[in-house]
């Protein structure tokens, strides 16, 4: 996705978008193992912050499918 489009549906610019609060709301997947964590960092509106956040949340507030998309080799 070109960074304007990017920009234009997410309300951040690459680099900063966080994982919660998007203009457009959209459909999130996450991947099951990062449910095993307490907390996880993203873009914190800018491309020089860094959020903290808390899985639950972001599943919670996304309305997230968690689900087994990585793959280990």
């Amino acid at each position: 996705m070109p960074f304007g489009e990017a920009e234009a549906i997410s309300g951040y610019p690459p680099g900063g978008t966080p994982s919660i609060g998007h203009r457009t709301p959209m459909r999130a997947v996450m991947d099951v193992e990062l449910t095993e964590f307490e907390t996880l960092y993203c873009g914190g509106g800018s491309r020089d912050r860094l959020l903290e956040v808390r899985v639950e949340d972001v599943v919670r507030l996304n309305e997230a499918v968690v689900a087994s998309i990585s793959r280990k080799d």
